[in-house]
């Protein structure tokens, strides 16, 4: 009985979160979207299962012959820490350690956004320099991040120096291609040879980079689908960037017209049609060719 109540009460409790995450006083205020609120909900009623698991264990406790001063020095030795072999397991140093990540983690996010809101324009940098900074800052402060939330759980930095020789044979083998798109990544974000915004020609696929991000990048197409290519393949094939240097080049459009057309006025609409494109330059100024005979097509 005492399960059941408790199961009912963390039901109605999860609902009224719920429901509370998605009121507009309570979007509004918090400043958040429904999805936003919806993963901020989820982690609420997460960080709620342990009490609900304690407080189970208080009161059916007594049920299987557990005294009260048991569950106190049960509870004590789970929160200070118990050893396996050499190693010391503490629940209280491992959420410390992970509330220090999440909170570090979240500054830095919050200053990245900051950054690409006010910071950075305000800079002659190009947007994809702006992109470029803000992730290499994200990628700092992960790695900090973790060498904080590391250091909080009480681990010697200067032992993972074993632990990374030891992992050192299998990033050799099983993760190769992982650390090459990681290190491919560093790579595009440093010498730029692709950047956000460019357009850029892989193969038989052409679109504009959206998001270089740690193991892949993401070009959209024309159609508005996202190709994700392997960071790993920008740097070790050709890639044609359209717009690396500038965004002026040439555009050849093929057109297939019936053979009864008049050519004369063909090329007259053609050419007007160019000039009075918006991100067609005057000089050199747009011009019409003749290409060949088709099976039932003039091709221009």
């Amino acid at each position: 009985m005492i399960i059941g109540g408790l199961l009912l009460l963390r039901g109605a409790i999860h609902e009224a979160i719920s429901s509370a995450m998605h009121t507009d006083a309570a979007l509004s205020w918090i400043g958040v979207s429904h999805d936003t609120a919806e993963t901020l909900a989820f982690w609420v009623r997460l960080l709620l299962e342990p009490i609900f698991i304690a407080i189970a264990v208080i009161l059916v406790g007594p049920f299987w012959g557990l005294t009260q001063q048991e569950m106190l020095t049960h509870a004590g030795t789970l929160l200070s820490g118990f050893k396996v072999g050499d190693v010391t397991i503490s629940f209280t140093a491992i959420g410390l350690g992970l509330l220090v990540f999440i909170v570090i983690l979240a500054i830095i996010r919050a200053t990245q956004r900051a950054m690409l809101a006010n910071l950075l324009p305000r800079t002659r940098l190009d947007i994809s320099a702006q992109h470029s900074l803000t992730t290499g800052f994200g990628y700092l402060g992960a790695v900090i991040a973790i060498m904080v939330a590391i250091s909080t759980l009480g681990i010697n930095l200067s032992n993972l120096a074993i632990v990374a020789g030891a992992l050192s044979f299998g990033i050799g083998f099983g993760l190769q291609s992982i650390v090459n798109n990681f290190v491919s990544g560093l790579t595009l974000l440093i010498e730029r040879p692709v950047k956000v915004g460019d357009w850029v020609v892989v193969g038989d696929r052409q679109g504009f980079v959206k998001r270089i991000a740690i193991r892949a990048t993401e070009v959209e197409t024309f159609d508005r689908s996202s190709v994700i290519i392997p960071n790993s393949d920008l740097i070790s094939s050709a890639v044609m960037n359209r717009t690396h240097k500038d965004r002026i080049g040439r555009i050849d459009v093929a057109i297939g017209l019936a053979y009864s057309v008049d050519t004369g006025k063909v090329s007259e609409i053609l050419v007007e049609i160019a000039v009075a494109h918006d991100e067609v330059i005057s000089m050199p100024e747009p011009f019409v060719l003749f290409i060949g005979f088709g099976a039932s097509s003039l091709y221009f």
